[in-house]
């Protein structure tokens, strides 16, 4: 089993480094001895679906029902199921499937964000913000800045402006540490947002001006924070 396992893989491999030929010659032999061996059906389905079989995912969903195959393959079969049905529009399978792949990956901070955006794209926030919220504690600096930027905006849409602040403000940091500046500039559109809400013209521009010069300082030319600072003063 193991050496048909190490075949199925390096179709995978291959289809990964853009070698679908010699993917396609390892298939034909590997996906055919696979179907009697129920263990490594779930990484048989994988690599149909690598290689664009008609209908490899609805098979791959029909292994991963049966409790059987490698841990990382199944949760890399529960995100494939996931993405394919977050694709055609099924929000409920989407949600579903992202479900199991958050329980299979121990709720892991991306697979955290692959279900909250998916129950974003179904019109679906308010269960979406719980996972988003896990997901800023995660230790994976760029993932936490993901859901702090999701956060912010999902605040300021529901006018939650003390959180959406907030929110802006961790982005903000995170993405100065991480030399981030189009994140850094979207979380003091979203800051600057915020104040004039507030009523806070003179603070917006203020506070826009100010990060324009750190992302100048660094290089970078601003185009998103200039278009804000524009938009603001000519509001006035």
């Amino acid at each position: 089993m193991s050496e048909l396992a190490d075949r199925l893989r390096r179709i995978r491999a291959a289809v990964a480094h853009g070698k679908p030929r010699a993917a396609k010659d390892l298939a034909e032999r590997a996906l055919s001895e696979a179907e009697e061996v129920p263990e490594l059906q779930v990484l048989a389905g994988l690599a149909a679906r690598d290689l664009g079989r008609p209908g490899a995912t609805e098979a791959l969903a029909e292994a991963l029902a049966r409790p059987l195959g490698d841990p990382q393959d199944r949760l890399a079969g529960w995100v494939a199921v996931a993405e394919e049905a977050d694709r055609r529009r099924r929000w409920d399978e989407a949600d579903q499937a992202w479900v199991q792949a958050c329980h299979e990956g121990d709720q892991g901070a991306e697979l955290l964000l692959g279900r909250a955006g998916a129950l974003l794209r179904a019109g679906r926030s308010a269960p979406a913000l719980p996972l988003l919220q896990q997901a800023t504690e995660s230790d994976d600096s760029a993932l936490a800045l993901s859901a702090w930027l999701v956060l912010s905006g999902l605040f300021l849409a529901d006018w939650k402006l003390g959180p959406a602040l907030q929110a802006a403000e961790q982005a903000s940091a995170l993405a100065r540490s991480r030399h981030n500046w189009l994140a850094f500039s979207a979380a003091e559109i979203d800051r600057s947002e915020v104040r004039v809400r507030r009523q806070d013209r003179p603070g917006a521009l203020e506070g826009l001006v100010a990060a324009l010069q750190v992302v100048r300082e660094r290089g970078d030319p601003g185009a998103l924070l200039v278009a804000r600072v524009h938009e603001v003063r000519s509001a006035d």
